[in-house]
């Protein structure tokens, strides 16, 4: 299961930063791996008094990891707007156009509110997606309806857009009752 974050991070960059980003490797790697850094670099911090850790962050190995993963997302979030400013083309809006028009020409570090997003999905829909593929296969006989359902909007839709999902009544169904044996607190 651990591929896992990273379909997911994949699936959720796609929604938050389009098919460029979506495919870039080094991103996909922040994506799954910040927030466990995170926390090596917090009980790197906690071994020091609190006094002295503004200070010693700046030697402690995984502070220093996280912010050379953000000095890689922030090059690749801005090569993407470069991208972007370069090559205009019709397409969905994005996280990326969600926070431009939020800032409303404030200055915004689009990076660090990007990696938040990031934090908030890659782990939390990760451990959701495990917990319905552990229920699934202990439930198999569930899987059939769910084929059936996902075929039939399939064949009605002719390829699967965000409005399918909708549509999807019994695997919604199926998240559901899982996120209920499976509350966050417990397994996350």
């Amino acid at each position: 299961m651990h591929e896992v974050p990273y379909i997911v991070a994949r699936l959720s960059t796609l929604v938050f930063l389009g098919e460029e980003v979506c495919r870039n490797a080094e991103w996909l790697d922040i994506s799954v791996n910040y927030t466990l850094d995170i926390f090596g670099a917090i009980n790197a911090l906690r071994k020091w008094p609190p006094i002295l850790r503004p200070v010693i962050h700046w030697f402690l190995a995984p502070a220093r990891k996280l912010r050379q993963r953000v000095q890689v997302a922030r090059r690749i979030i801005q090569q993407e707007m470069e991208r972007r400013q370069e090559e205009p083309k019709a397409r969905e809006p994005d996280a990326l156009d969600w926070l431009h028009e939020v800032a409303a020409g404030r200055p915004l570090d689009v990076t660090t509110a990007q990696i938040g997003l990031t934090l908030v999905t890659i782990h939390t829909t990760s451990n959701l997606l495990t917990n319905v593929i552990h229920d699934l296969a202990a439930n198999p006989e569930y899987i059939p309806f769910l084929r059936e359902e996902i075929q039939s909007v399939l064949e009605a839709d002719g390829t699967f857009h965000k409005t399918s999902l909708t549509k999807l009544k019994l695997l919604d169904s199926v998240v559901k009752e899982s996120q209920r044996l499976n509350p966050p607190g417990l397994s996350a």
